[in-house]
């Protein structure tokens, strides 16, 4: 009988006890990964950017660009439910500064530092660290003589 008082009071000290840590729980600020899942990401694209390359006053060919991104909106306070306008701001204030560095070619690491920069200038208009990747869907140099209206023959 004795035993069976002793089994009875565990167990309701159990359920007392397992019912105190299930409020402690519920009540307990959010975690990291908690606050990482109301994040609402958005794949924000902008339309394809011409930016021109100037050389000694001429126009010597453009820098063609497509970017897309990843924003995080639920850290984005000021900029409304608009982000491409921002995006493509920093897209092409990048381009603009890489073409004025006497660009003739394109290579691999000047597309991760387009990036880069890209995200950093956006980042900052945002007044957030809220753009996750920035990927460059098109990317090309194409030079004046190649623009339709140009062309430029040699007689």
């Amino acid at each position: 009988m004795l035993k069976l008082a002793i089994v009875g009071l565990i167990g309701a000290l159990s359920a007392a006890g397992g019912a105190v840590m299930a409020l402690t729980m519920q009540q307990a600020p959010a975690t990291e990964a908690d606050q990482h899942s109301a994040a609402v990401i958005e794949r924000v694209s902008t339309e394809l950017t011409a930016v021109p390359v100037v050389h000694d006053g001429k126009v010597t060919g453009y820098l063609v660009l497509k970017v897309s991104s990843s924003i995080d909106k639920s850290l984005v306070k000021n900029a409304g439910d608009a982000l491409t306008p921002y995006l493509s701001d920093a897209a092409f204030r990048a381009a603009f500064d890489f073409a004025a560095g006497g660009v003739t070619e394109i290579k691999a690491k000047h597309v991760e530092d387009m990036s880069a920069e890209i995200a950093r200038l956006a980042n900052q208009k945002l007044g957030a660290d809220a753009v996750k990747s920035v990927d460059l869907e098109q990317f090309n140099l194409v030079p004046a003589s190649k623009i339709r209206g140009n062309r430029v023959t040699s007689d």
